[in-house]
């Protein structure tokens, strides 16, 4: 319960936060238990990125998650996960955001 208000809060104040949607090949239109991913169910923010790997053998996925990224053989030491794909979805926001900034 207080992760769900520290996250609305942090929202409410403008800022932008990405999860991994899990793991477990779960269909999250059926079994929403995968926290905090599903808290978007209870507040759905534009701000609010659930972010699923490209790689369907191992992501769960269902209306909850809103990206889906790369997830598979990412980074150094090489891992895969929606952990990493939501570690990139966060990397092209951050990008974006800077290049507005640049622009004004």
């Amino acid at each position: 319960r207080q992760e769900f208000q520290e996250i609305v809060q942090f929202l409410k104040q403008g800022g932008i936060l990405t999860v991994a949607a899990g793991n477990h090949k779960i269909n999250l239109n059926k079994n929403c238990k995968a926290f905090p991913s599903c808290y978007r169910t209870l507040y759905p923010h534009k701000n609010f990125h659930v972010v699923g790997s490209s790689d369907t053998s191992y992501s769960n996925f269902g209306n909850v998650v809103t990206d889906i990224e790369q997830g598979t053989k990412v980074g150094l030491p090489v891992m895969s996960g929606t952990s990493q794909a939501s570690a990139i979805k966060m990397s092209k926001i951050l990008k974006s955001v800077v290049l507005n900034n640049r622009r004004r």
